[in-house]
């Protein structure tokens, strides 16, 4: 507890924050368009089916 203590920043309760956050997850490896480059952008049509939601939730997440 008080290695939790020391990281926070001073002037609150170390309770105040809560637990600590869990280890971040890697990330799958970006997909490869052929030629070998890797895809930086997705249409609405392939985010939505990435992320396994509707286009319409896709476009109100951009907006």
């Amino acid at each position: 507890m008080r290695q939790i203590k020391e990281a926070l920043p001073p002037g609150l309760p170390w309770w105040f924050y809560g637990p600590p956050a869990a280890p971040a997850q890697r990330l799958p490896p970006a997909p490869v368009i052929p030629g070998g480059v890797p895809k930086l952008a997705y249409s609405v049509e392939e985010a939505a089916e990435a992320l396994g939601v509707s286009r319409s939730l896709v476009y109100r997440l951009i907006h």
